[in-house]
């Protein structure tokens, strides 16, 4: 596509940007692991709006499972996050040509 074609899809991929980041604000994700013993919950800023632990795990000796465990939960709200993201993007720009974005 020729630049100066992109550029005049530029306030409309503006415009669909702001829309997208106030969508991604409304976003909430729970990643989870250990059978959801650990369960983490974010928005789509990839901000932690919540943490839930299972008392069960919450002996001396268990500390080390219960950080192995809150690590994997929050990787998997991150990639949650993501996921949803792309979504969005591809629903909120389809139909304005820009070259190498989504392949």
């Amino acid at each position: 596509m020729n630049p100066f074609e992109m550029m005049k899809n530029l306030p409309g991929i503006n415009q669909k940007a702001q829309e997208m980041q106030e969508k991604m604000k409304a976003i909430s994700v729970t990643g989870s692991s250990g059978a959801d013993m650990v369960q983490v919950t974010m928005n789509g800023n990839m901000e932690v709006t919540e943490v839930k632990i299972d008392p069960v795990i919450f002996k001396p000796e268990q500390a080390q499972t219960v950080e192995v465990l809150l690590a994997s939960a929050v990787n998997s709200a991150i990639s949650e996050v993501k996921a949803k993201s792309m979504e969005l993007a591809r629903s909120s720009l389809a139909g304005i040509p820009i070259p190498g974005m989504f392949s």
